[in-house]
């Protein structure tokens, strides 16, 4: 659990580097808006209550869509499962949830 929650904030660091110096993809332009929050071509669901199961690897955002807030970040497997229950979010009925690809996150050289 606490290797989790490591990986998890050495993960917001790296992103929130990338989202400042403007990580992007020749093909598909910028990742994240300039408030932190990906894009909403990354947008997978907005809801109360949310699931999303991954076809691929990459990073989920739960976000409060009223502050732009991230609310959780977590990285996923493919065919691993994200509920917005399970991440324990209380009080916010305006959510969304993106998930970018691994494949969008970096560029080969």
């Amino acid at each position: 659990m606490r290797k989790s929650f490591i990986a998890i904030v050495i993960m917001s660091g790296v992103l929130l580097s990338l989202s400042i110096t403007g990580c992007s993809s020749p093909s598909n332009g910028s990742v994240f808006q300039a408030n932190g929050v990906p894009h909403e071509r990354f947008k997978v669901g907005a809801a109360l209550d949310i699931e999303y199961i991954p076809n691929e690897a990459g990073i989920a955002y739960l976000v409060d869509q009223n502050s732009n807030k991230i609310l959780v970040i977590k990285s996923l497997e493919p065919g691993e499962k994200f509920g917005s229950n399970s991440a324990k979010v209380a009080n916010y009925y305006d959510m969304a949830l993106y998930f970018v690809p691994e494949s969008s996150l970096f560029v080969d050289k």
